[in-house]
């Protein structure tokens, strides 16, 4: 018999009152001589377990999300493709520490290197270098300059992500004015 194309659908029972199990359902249709649908093969993974987890993990970014948004501290994150820095996106609140927007450094993707006091900048690329070489790196002072024109100290904490491969995929910093 030739077989068609699989179907999947993941959903939630409750065997016995209060109870709760996550299944996922994997179903494929079996065809007859004359190409009809004579019959489905199939199987039933429960996967409780790991829905618990993804809900664990989701309201654990949730409460760090909460917990950073409380502080008034510049939150950014840079996205990893093929080994370089391939995207950026900044908290509302680098406003207050930078006098820039989230759409400026959109729309000028060097900003956050060009408003680095030109002392510094080798320091902070070196330190992102570093970062992309997968080496752990302590948290760094340098100065910027605010959109005003004035010199702020700031204090760079950068927290790498790895994949499963150990490939770096992106890192968060949060800057401190």
């Amino acid at each position: 018999a030739e077989t068609g194309k699989p179907w999947e659908l993941a959903f939630r029972l409750q065997p016995t009152p209060g109870e709760s199990i996550w299944v996922l359902g994997q179903a494929r249709p079996l065809y007859d001589g004359a190409n009809q649908v004579a019959g489905y093969v199939g199987i039933a993974i429960d996967i409780t377990k790991r829905k618990q987890t993804e809900r664990r993990l989701r309201e654990s970014e949730d409460r760090f999300s909460r917990l950073l948004s409380a502080v008034t501290s510049y939150r950014y994150r840079v996205t990893i493709h093929d080994g370089a820095p391939a995207a950026t996106q900044h908290s509302d609140s680098c406003v207050g520490t930078t006098g820039y927007s989230p759409s400026d450094y959109l729309n000028d993707p060097y900003l956050w290197i060009e408003m680095v006091h030109p002392d510094d900048r080798e320091k902070v690329c070196e330190q992102i270098a570093k970062v992309l070489d997968g080496e752990a790196v302590p948290p760094m002072e340098h100065r910027i300059f605010h959109k005003n024109g004035s010199i702020v100290w700031v204090r760079d904490t950068i927290i790498p992500y790895y994949s499963d491969n150990g490939d770096l995929v992106r890192y968060d910093g949060l800057v401190e004015d």
